[in-house]
């Protein structure tokens, strides 16, 4: 995990998640009130393709150039997964941000 700020001076938290993808933590801009923003910095997005290919795996990932192509394979699923998958090791890691925020209203000393 990689501590660093905003350009604005908010605490950011930047890691990857159990499978690669690119995660934060970021202190919230609000002026009224504590919050957080807690999750993937943008979605991972898979094709299934549900024939064989080169390999056997079904799921590919897609790129932001690939998505007007997908439009002309409608047979294929596309799904867009937006969700952290975290390990038990990687929950601990963020637990000591996460109690400090609910104890302090901030994320890094």
């Amino acid at each position: 995990m990689q501590q660093t700020q905003t350009a604005r001076g908010f605490d950011l938290i930047n890691f990857e998640d159990r499978n690669g993808c690119e995660c934060s933590l970021q202190k919230s801009s609000l002026a009224d009130e504590d919050c957080i923003w807690l999750g993937m910095d943008e979605p991972n997005i898979k094709e299934f393709y549900p024939y064989p290919r080169e390999t056997d795996e079904s799921w590919f990932k897609v790129t932001k150039e690939d998505l007007d192509k997908l439009k002309h394979r409608p047979q294929n699923e596309i799904h867009c997964f937006s969700c952290m998958e975290l390990s038990r090791e990687q929950v601990a890691e963020l637990l000591p941000y996460l109690q400090r925020f609910v104890e302090i209203g901030e994320i890094t000393e």
